[in-house]
């Protein structure tokens, strides 16, 4: 579903913007082409109709308190429309509204009749020519506003729940056809979130005129701040369908349905999304699976920890005794990887597992979206039920979580089938005036990142076969003019002590990785630094 190009407050509210940007993509209006206004003083303005371009739409404009001051106007079959509104209207709160018309529906390609659709604007926020879009998104907002809410709370309740905010100025273009993928890149996610709408209708039941119910039920459900499928305690209904509690999961579960059903012509890439909100809830036919993390910091590269709260859904007892495994891949723009983790066990609480994860990159950082991770959750071995959550990873701040080092003469096939110097992860797991915790693991191929430890045999029946037979792991305070060896704590796990750090203060270390017999570099030939540093506070 829906994701964030940028924070709120980074952002000139969505109600605010929309004279900012000209009449555009075809559009004609009245008026100069200065944008200022016509000799009557009305304001022309443009738009479209959007559930999928909605033609044959009644197209008004209202005062705040409903009453019409623009009659009705028609949209074309590409859902574009364009009125005057009076000059005695320009400093009023307006409501463009929309009711009737037909589409073809983008998740299921059915012919549907068009409910009614809105967007609200704020005194004094339009100039002429603008362009406005009338959206599922805007729609929400309009009802979030109508159940009381301030424009900004709307803004911020939508924000939070969908993690983005819709530009009602862009006029999104249809993404199932293939013609639209040389658009503009705003319009065509503009299309994206307004078809995943359409996905999540259907993959909530819902036939293809109900969605547009949908909208004022999302919004009485928003309005508590919890998109949970409630309102005051109490699950919602749309017709014969009850909305589930892991809604806001289900909203991004759609637009990764949408994108892998074929039907998304956009061109858009992972790195292109944003970043969507991390919903802590998600059902499985027999399952409820909470995520509870580890850390008020949030999730971070390097080690994360935290624990997953499974229940039965027929009577909301914990589920004890499960396997349950984790499949983390990052979505990028042209590939997918998986990253390190140790899967879950459960602990003394029935129903809690504790799960670790090492994650070996962000999926944002500062402004900038990296890609997506999604994190499936896998309960009853590999055929079993499974969910998904999508966490929002940051670089960490201060320590060194991780580091990297590479084989010499150890490699792996790149994508091209390619040899490549093997890498290994080493991960900081916490470090005390005694010593330090160390986590390694070694690459594969890009979906297979196993710990390494005697024993240990990495790509297996391959030219690229490593059978481990030693490692040895040893840390230097001085530079490297001594190193204290590390203890094998098994399965991946070391650990150092002795090396006298002084607490709240930090060190920097050097950490040597040798497997049988080799010392792995920072660039993978034998004349680089053999070790690599991290930044410690005891």
């Amino acid at each position: 579903m829906p994701f964030l190009s940028q924070p709120l407050s980074a952002r000139t509210s969505a109600f605010l913007r929309l004279g900012l940007i000209p009449l555009a993509l075809g559009l004609t209006a009245c008026g100069s082409s200065d944008n200022s206004p016509p000799a009557d003083d009305s304001l022309s303005i443009s738009g479209e109709v959007f559930a999928a371009p909605v033609g044959g739409a009644n197209v008004e404009v209202k005062d705040s308190a409903g009453n019409t001051i623009v009659a009705a106007v028609s949209t074309g079959s590409d859902g574009r429309y364009s009125l005057k509104v009076p000059a005695a209207h320009r400093s009023s709160d307006l409501v463009i509204e929309s009711t009737g018309g037909s589409f073809t529906d983008e998740a299921t390609g059915l012919s549907g009749s068009a409910g009614s659709l809105s967007t609200y604007l704020e005194a004094g926020s339009l100039s002429n020519g603008a362009s406005v879009a009338v959206t599922p998104e805007t729609t929400l907002l309009r009802e979030l506003i109508r159940l009381g809410k301030t424009p900004s709370k709307a803004e911020q309740l939508f924000e939070s729940a969908f993690g983005y905010l819709p530009d009602p100025s862009v006029l999104p273009v249809d993404i199932t056809d293939s013609a639209n993928a040389t658009a503009g890149q705003a319009e065509r996610l503009a299309g994206l979130r307004a078809a995943v709408f359409s996905q999540l209708g259907m993959d909530l039941g819902l036939t293809v005129d109900e969605q547009f119910e949908l909208l004022p039920v999302l919004a009485e459900d928003l309005a508590d701040g919890s998109l949970d499928g409630q309102a005051s305690g109490s699950p919602l209904n749309v017709g014969t369908v009850t909305l589930p509690a892991d809604l806001q999961n289900r909203s991004t579960l759609a637009m990764f349905a949408f994108r892998e059903s074929g039907k998304d012509e956009s061109g858009l890439k992972d790195d292109q999304l944003g970043t969507p909100p991390f919903a802590k809830l998600a059902l499985s036919t027999t399952y409820k699976v909470e995520y509870v993390a580890g850390s008020m910091m949030g999730e971070q590269v390097g080690k994360n920890s935290f624990t997953l709260r499974i229940h039965n859904r027929a009577d909301d007892t914990p589920a004890s005794g499960l396997n349950v495994a984790l499949m983390p891949m990052m979505h990028m723009a042209d590939m997918m990887h998986a990253t390190p983790n140790e899967g879950c066990s459960e602990s003394t609480t029935p129903g809690d597992y504790t799960c670790t994860i090492y994650y070996v990159m962000p999926s944002v950082m500062g402004s900038m979206t990296m890609g997506i991770w999604d994190l499936k959750v896998v309960i009853g071995g590999m055929m079993g039920e499974s969910v998904h959550f999508f966490p929002k990873v940051m670089m960490a701040m201060g320590d060194t979580p991780m580091a990297q080092l590479k084989g010499v003469g150890d490699e792996i096939p790149d994508m091209m089938n390619m040899p490549q110097p093997r890498t290994y992860y080493l991960f900081n797991e916490g470090a005390d005036s005694n010593g330090m915790q160390l986590f390694i693991a070694a690459r594969e191929d890009m979906m297979s990142f196993p710990a390494v430890f005697v024993g240990q045999t990495f790509n297996a029946n391959t030219t690229y076969e490593l059978s481990v037979t030693s490692v040895d792991v040893e840390v230097s305070t001085d530079a490297g003019t001594s190193w204290i060896t590390a203890n094998d704590d098994g399965n991946g796990h070391w650990s150092v002590s002795g090396l006298g750090l002084t607490a709240g203060q930090s060190a920097d270390l050097r950490v040597r990785l040798t497997v049988n017999g080799e010392t792995k570099t920072n660039d993978g030939t034998a004349g680089g630094v053999d070790y690599a540093t991290f930044t410690v506070t005891p």
